[in-house]
């Protein structure tokens, strides 16, 4: 049974009537499916752009998000958002429920227009009842219901016009025959007898029904005539016969079947109906240009994405784009928008789908008063440290802002710019107005009250698994439930041999660790945002036995070129503070008196089948510190590289590499400086702490995620070209390959097949990167295990592009050093003392960076310490107990600034 709106839902929608002057006539074309990339598919096939694409066509252009009520939109919910401004669940016509819980009819854009003496009309291409055209024309709970769609029709709406696919709830004789009587016709020829009376005052209704469904597809027709009217040729004639009525029209067109051509991932498909809805676009402009110029608005968009479509610029044989698709069904990536006439300039930066209802129908008279205001008025999850913006009223040249709460005044200021920065207390609503005032400063419109609410605190999260005592497989994959307000999630791990410490943010709530056989790990997660944090309980886990072989440990080693090395400890299996300590020399002879290193160890590892490199090491911080390249050899001659260390502070973990065809017998490990010129003269230090290779018969152990980055792991000078390479994961079918110039910006992928490895780094972000920057990435790995996929979240690697060759622009920052001193203490007891250092890549002293330590050792039980550098880029920090014969270290866990990033240079 039919709800329809009751007197209360109408009397504001008549106010608006009656008040506002929107665009007379409205043309709103909806490419069902259509993403940028289905645009630039369509562009690269014709080598020239769509004509809504060309900015003096369509000088307004924004982005539009699509979610629904169920996050990922269907066309119902994505059509009922853009017909009447309401979010709504997948599957539901333009129907809602009132506070009582009742059943009420969403007003629409189709119906607003007729409640104003328009004509209206549906144009698709797919069948009248599907899901868009529906939503501007008829009410129902499911899309499915196209038989009541169809009544909805010809019993309660009465659209002028209804042009495309027949059947599924329309037919000839049921509008024929209906209480307005269509003249109903189903094929081209009596098409083209429809034509328009010459009456304005004679109503007129026209069902053109082509088939019994879909219409036929473009691309089967290439080489012969297309059956059926196209888009372009419904479109204009229904603006023929529309535009009788004096009072103006309102006329959907949609492209529907790009959408079915991306859930087949058909190329050849999709480009053809997007080429046969940009034909209806052009001539739709063409006409409005000839005979309704002045107030109309011709408004091009989607509903929503289909496919998840990539084209990098290449054709194939037959000239269509080389495509690559993540999903045969929809995706959240936003759409575009383009806008032509009256209220076009309302469309600008990011929207959302619901707007699009208030560009068709906004009142663009003059109005004084202060508008448009950000946050929107009753918007929650507001950010602490927000700018309140607003519309200037016309003609206002200062506005007077006043701010309170339930609990008093917070601030009231006159303002010469449309905006004004605010600090706001979590959770807590906030009330503000604007007062506008002209240039002899007289009030021309006192402001309207707004509201919004600041974000709470997250919660904490919960649900994680592992949990307390689970036994589970090494690849296991950390996930725990989403909790509200979470802006995002720091994870947590230790084990036995290392502390708990962050491994990863993550924005999903999943993590692929690296772990170890036979292990026991510990971890929690912490919910983050601007408001705080909340932080899970720490769960305990092990991981199963399996068979690992034992460890082969260097027999020997031999210093080749360098003169200092602390430790004799080849064999470098224990995991505790004895690390082995290589440093570089300088005025070796032939080595042009340039610092240099070169260190070998023997291994005998006998016959295997595979083997598997690990060493845990790091490197001295210096201004021109060189990097440390490990390679192996099996005649002590040829080596090859294995794995960079680049990191300049204890990782707590071990650089992996696996040799892609297993050396047999007598393994030669050498590590070298990468730099013997003239500008690398500083005595860099590698401090290597274990140090050995598995090797065994059979396989070792899979690794899922994806490793031995290239650019290395915190490497800088890198040209901004070079591609990103990395070696893959066990069984990976795809790649997720992620890029951002901060670690929390990385949730846009680019998919690329199982057998690429290697990426072009502007291709992910759509454009150059630049000098001077540190970017980064990350790759998560896809493998299929009894048909349901798995990711394999990467780690987090970066690097820094090499500086332009002229100035130097601060980006970065680094621990310089760390010089830890005693200062004399009662009774025979010494403080200890550490002195942190932190400069930029210019090689100056950062000041006012925020360093947070611990004291280690014999000052182990003294609490961290936080403190910030002078001018000279200097913090001290000293030991509240003193004790005798002190042996202790001082470590810096976080180190922050305003403007730097941390980084290695």
């Amino acid at each position: 049974m039919k709800v329809f709106k009751t007197s209360i839902l109408l009397i504001p929608i008549l106010c608006s009537l009656v008040c506002a002057a929107p665009p007379k006539n409205v043309i709103f074309y909806i490419g069902d499916g259509m993403g940028f990339e289905q645009v630039e598919a369509a562009e690269i096939y014709t080598g020239s752009p769509m004509f809504f694409n060309v900015e003096s066509n369509f000088p307004f252009t924004a982005d539009c998000t699509t979610n629904s009520l169920d996050g990922l939109t269907d066309s119902a919910a994505a059509g009922t958002a853009l017909a009447t401004a309401t979010k709504v669940a997948n599957g539901v016509i333009s129907m809602a429920k009132d506070e009582n819980g009742q059943d009420i009819e969403l007003f629409t854009l189709l119906e607003q227009a007729q409640a104003q003496g328009k004509s209206v009309g549906l144009i698709t291409t797919v069948y009248l009842t599907h899901a868009t055209p529906a939503t501007f024309g008829a009410h129902d709970w499911s899309r499915n219901n196209t038989d009541s769609i169809g009544q909805d029709y010809i019993t309660q709406t009465f659209p002028n016009i209804l042009f495309g696919g027949g059947g599924y709830g329309l037919t000839t004789t049921n509008t024929s025959d209906c209480a307005v009587h269509y003249m109903a016709v189903n094929n081209s020829t009596d098409f083209a007898l429809i034509a328009p009376d010459g009456d304005p005052a004679s109503p007129e209704f026209f069902a053109a029904l082509f088939g019994n469904g879909y219409m036929p597809r473009k691309v089967d027709y290439l080489d012969t005539s297309y059956p059926y009217p196209f888009l372009n040729e419904m479109t204009t004639k229904a603006l023929q016969i529309l535009s009788e009525n004096p009072n103006g029209f309102f006329l959907m067109v949609e492209g529907g079947q790009i959408d079915t051509a991306c859930h087949s991932n058909d190329i050849q498909y999709c480009v053809h109906e997007v080429l046969d809805f940009n034909d209806a676009v052009r001539d739709g402009y063409a006409w409005v240009q000839t005979n309704v110029p002045s107030d109309t608005l011709i408004l091009v968009t989607a509903d929503h994405e289909t496919g998840g479509l990539h084209v990098d610029g290449t054709v194939d044989d037959d000239g269509y784009p080389n495509d690559t698709w993540t999903t045969g069904g929809h995706t959240s990536t936003p759409v575009p928008v383009y806008a032509w006439g009256v209220n076009a300039d309302m469309v600008l930066g990011t929207m959302d789908n619901i707007d699009m209802f208030e560009v068709c129908t906004a009142d663009n008279t003059p109005n004084p008063a202060a508008t448009n205001p950000y946050p929107k008025n009753g918007a929650a999850d507001i950010a602490l440290n927000v700018t309140l913006q607003w519309t200037s009223g016309d003609g206002a040249s200062s506005h007077t802002i006043e701010v309170w709460t339930d609990a008093g005044p917070i601030s009231s200021e006159t303002v010469g710019e449309a905006l004004y920065p605010i600090t706001c207390s979590a959770g807590t609503i906030y009330y503000w107005k604007v007062d506008e005032y002209d240039a002899g400063g007289n009030l021309i419109a006192e402001g309207t009250e707004w509201s919004f609410t600041t974000v709470f605190p997250p919660s904490a999260p919960d649900g994680l698994y592992p949990s307390d005592g689970l036994e589970v497989a090494v690849d296991i994959e950390l996930s725990w439930n989403a909790v509200s307000n979470a802006d995002g999630y720091r994870v947590f791990l230790g084990s036995s041999t290392e502390p708990i410490r962050k491994v990863s943010d993550q924005t999903e709530t999943t993590y692929s660790p690296n772990l170890t056989n036979s292990e026991s790990y510990s971890w929690y997660v912490e919910a983050f945002n601007d408001a705080g944090t909340a932080m899970s309980e720490v769960e305990t886990f092990t991981t199963e036995s399996l068979p690992l072989p034992e460890p082969f440990y260097a027999v020997s080693e031999n210093t080749v070129i360098g003169l200092l090395v602390e430790g004799d400890r080849f064999s470098l299996a224990s995991i505790d503070d004895n690390y082995e300590r290589l440093m570089e020399v300088s005025n070796v002879p032939n080595k042009n008196g340039y610092s240099t290193l070169e260190h070998v160890w023997t291994f005998n590892i006998g016959n295997a089948v595979s083997a598997e490199f690990y060493v845990d090491a790091y490197k001295s911080y210096s201004s021109d510190g060189d990097d440390f390249v490990f390679s192996y050899s099996t005649d002590g001659v040829t080596f090859y590289d294995m794995v960079t260390i680049t990191n300049t502070e204890d990782p707590l973990a071990a650089q992996v590499y696996k040799f892609e065809t297993a050396p047999t017998n007598t393994v030669y490990v050498r590590v070298q400086d990468t730099d013997h010129t003239k500008g690398s003269q500083n005595m860099d230090t590698l401090w290597v702490n274990q140090m050995y290779i598995y090797a065994s018969e059979g396989m070792i152990i899979k690794h899922y995620k994806a490793s031995q980055p290239d650019p290395a792991d915190c490497v800088t000078s890198v040209s901004i070209d070079q591609p990103l390479k990395w070696t893959p994961g066990e069984d990976a079918e795809r790649h997720e390959v992620y890029l951002a110039e901060a670690e929390e910006d990385l949730v846009v992928p680019v998919s690329l097949g199982a057998g690429t490895t290697t990426i072009d780094p502007s291709t992910i972000l759509g454009a150059s990167l630049s000098e001077g920057k540190t970017y980064y990435w990350r790759v998560d790995e896809v493998r299929t295990v009894d048909g349901i996929e798995i990711v394999a979240t990467g780690d987090v690697w970066r690097y820094t592009t090499a500086f332009p060759t002229t100035g130097c622009v601060p980006a970065l920052m680094r621990i310089e050093s760390i010089t830890t001193t005693l200062e004399a203490g009662p009774k025979g007891t010494s403080f200890g003392v550490a002195t942190v250092t932190i400069m930029n890549n210019c090689g100056e002293p950062v000041k006012d960076a925020t360093v947070m330590g611990h004291f280690t050792g014999s000052f182990e039980n003294e609490p961290g310490v936080v403190g910030t550098t002078g001018e000279d880029g200097t913090v001290t920090f000293r030991t509240t107990a003193s004790v005798k014969k002190p042996v202790w270290t001082f470590i810096v866990d976080e180190v922050t600034h305003d403007d730097l990033k941390l980084g290695s240079f």
